[in-house]
């Protein structure tokens, strides 16, 4: 695989698709053994992920200002929206009352066209609590098109901005506010969290909205789980219970290493969650390790017999998934698994399918493979860092 000709990301992908193709043959005994296992693959190519640097923030404001955009690109520092979902917001999908922003639908170009669709995942559909600086620069900015049903139309065509114009203006902007770094248009949503951290607010906000300040993902950054436990607590005395609030806490638990605590609220998560919901199967996932570590196996067990299925929905979750596969086929594939997992290329997928393998291991008493896997997932520098906390 020397092949100057190809990206690493061309060749590894060719690779995993080989690998498949030649596990199937396996499977099928039309061959004894795999020889895609074991290459020595080219190394990930990473692109690094970029933010406006925060002291540079107020410049790139002051030229979507200049530029007549500054309503919109606020809300997206503000929100961290997804491109499509920007473009796509309508005035009814604003209550000034409740100071809500309600995402419910995506633009995308197909075939020279715009089209509007619903969310990926029924997750994706939620409500955004806007600050009054936000508010007031989106009524503001409606004198200007006071009879259009959109937020934000084209000056040209009066219609729907498309995904790509609005990722050109954000270049336009970079350049007029002095900003060297390559920052996407995708990457506004990590400036967003990132400034989301810094401040102590969610960046993943629930679907409902809440008047209680929700300090959590500062506190899971900085392993205070108590405190994140406690504000969860207090969401849910707000908000009510739901599948979303119950996972949080369990989460809480899991990592305050109250793992009979966790087994419950996961199974009480997982008592309300629908089938067909990504959940489910994050909430399977969870519920098995917190059994595991809790010494419960034969209950862990009896929750995959339960509730895993091979064709079961899994939304995004593909890692949890992997995870549960290895453990409902009594770990007969987890070299296999391994192997898959070497080439897959995004941090956050590799990060939750290595580190429920390892306490799959450790359950197992394969303590060296699961140091082994651990290391590996230790040594993986994408924008997920926060999860070096779950080596616990």
């Amino acid at each position: 695989m020397d092949d100057l000709s190809l990206s690493n990301k061309t060749i590894r992908g060719l690779h995993t698709m080989l690998w498949q193709c030649l596990e199937q043959a396996v499977t099928e005994r039309l061959i004894p053994y795999n020889p895609a296992n074991g290459c020595r693959l080219p190394k990930k190519e990473k692109k690094k992920m970029q933010i406006i640097p925060p002291e540079k923030i107020r410049d790139y404001l002051k030229a979507a200002e200049e530029w007549g955009v500054l309503p919109m690109f606020y809300l997206e520092l503000s929100t961290g929206l997804r491109r499509g979902e920007l473009v796509a917001l309508l005035w009814s999908d604003l209550n000034l009352q409740t100071k809500t922003l309600t995402v419910s639908k995506s633009v995308s170009r197909g075939k020279g066209e715009l089209v509007v669709t619903e969310p990926k995942t029924e997750n994706s559909v939620r409500e955004i609590y806007l600050s009054d600086e936000a508010i007031r620069l989106l009524v503001e900015d409606r004198k200007n098109h006071p009879f259009s049903p959109y937020m934000f139309p084209s000056p040209k065509t009066g219609g729907m901005y498309g995904p790509d114009c609005v990722g050109r203006i954000h270049k336009k902007l970079l350049e007029k506010a002095g900003i060297e770094e390559h920052v996407r248009f995708h990457d506004l949503r990590h400036t967003f969290s990132t400034l989301a951290i810094q401040s102590g607010i969610d960046p993943k906000p629930s679907r409902r909205s809440s008047a209680v300040p929700r300090q959590n993902f500062r506190w899971t950054f900085t392993l205070q789980f108590k405190q994140a436990l406690a504000d969860y607590t207090r969401c849910e005395q707000a908000d009510g219970v739901s599948v979303e609030s119950r996972y949080r806490v369990g989460m809480a638990q899991y990592m305050l290493q109250n793992y009979d605590a966790a087994t419950a609220t996961f199974a009480g998560s997982l008592a309300i969650a629908p089938q067909d919901d990504d959940m489910y199967i994050a909430d399977v996932y969870w519920l098995v390790l917190s059994q595991l570590r809790a010494g419960q196996a034969d209950e862990a067990q009896k929750t995959f017999q339960q509730h895993y299925r091979p064709d079961m929905y899994v939304g995004h979750h593909t890692a949890y998934e992997k995870a549960m596969r290895v453990a409902a086929a009594g770990f007969a594939p987890m070299e296999d698994m391994l192997a898959e997992l070497d080439a897959e290329e995004d941090d956050l997928q590799f990060a939750m399918t290595a580190y429920g393998l390892c306490v799959l291991l450790e359950a197992h008493s394969e303590t060296e493979k699961a140091d082994a896997l651990r290391q590996k997932l230790l040594v993986r520098d994408g924008f997920w860092f926060c999860f070096s906390y779950l080596n616990n």
